[in-house]
């Protein structure tokens, strides 16, 4: 097993409650990038997924993730606009995480 570095753990918690999500909150994190093409799901997989885990239940937190490029960066903005299809949803600030 890992013993996880405390001023790491420190750093992450303090950038999540910055970006709006609380200790006790429910935080999913989907990552949308992959370094292949042939990996990467297509963006309406992505809302549907998340649109069903925000409907299990209505107190989880979403943050979505990508990798550096700005086709990731593009991909995660059109996934975020579908706020609006996933009103129960309470998604995290837009933010840098890491």
């Amino acid at each position: 097993s890992m013993t996880p570095d405390p001023a790491a753990t420190r750093r992450v918690a303090e950038r999540l409650l910055a970006a709006g999500v609380l200790p006790d909150d429910t935080l999913i994190v989907v990552h949308v990038s992959a370094g292949n093409p042939f990996r990467r799901w297509p963006e309406p997989a992505f809302v549907r997924l998340v649109a069903a885990l925000a409907a299990r239940a209505p107190d989880r937190r979403l943050l979505l993730s990508s990798g550096p490029s700005d086709r990731d960066a593009a991909f995660v903005r059109r996934i975020n606009r579908a706020e609006k299809l996933i009103p129960r949803c309470r998604w995290a600030r837009r933010r840098r995480i890491a």
